[in-house]
């Protein structure tokens, strides 16, 4: 909650929790993410796949896949992203939900 409330901190407490449990159970969660590379604006679908179990000491992650719009999901790439990256690019507007592609 921290590291949200840092990121953002035009959000209250409250809606930051509000956010995370709504967050909380993303495993199968859609999505287009936006990412800078190579000094462009490049537009991914995504699907979250499973989430690490959380522990005190670490920060929990999701394993998203990831692939290109012109691409389908079983060629995409497994990346290892915080749940915490997600919801800020979620706040920021650069992550959009959806549904799956068929």
């Amino acid at each position: 909650e921290d590291n949200l409330l840092n990121e953002f901190p035009e959000l209250s407490p409250h809606q930051i929790t509000t956010i995370l449990n709504v967050f909380s159970s993303i495993v199968g969660l859609y999505f287009e993410h936006l990412w800078y590379v190579n000094e462009k604006n490049v537009l991914y679908n995504g699907h979250v796949v499973c989430v690490k179990p959380f522990t005190k000491s670490k920060i929990p992650k999701d394993i998203v896949t990831y692939w290109k719009t012109d691409e389908v999901e079983e060629d995409g790439e497994n990346v290892s992203m915080t749940i915490y990256g997600l919801l800020a690019d979620y706040i920021a507007g650069d992550l959009n939900l959806s549904e799956p592609n068929t």
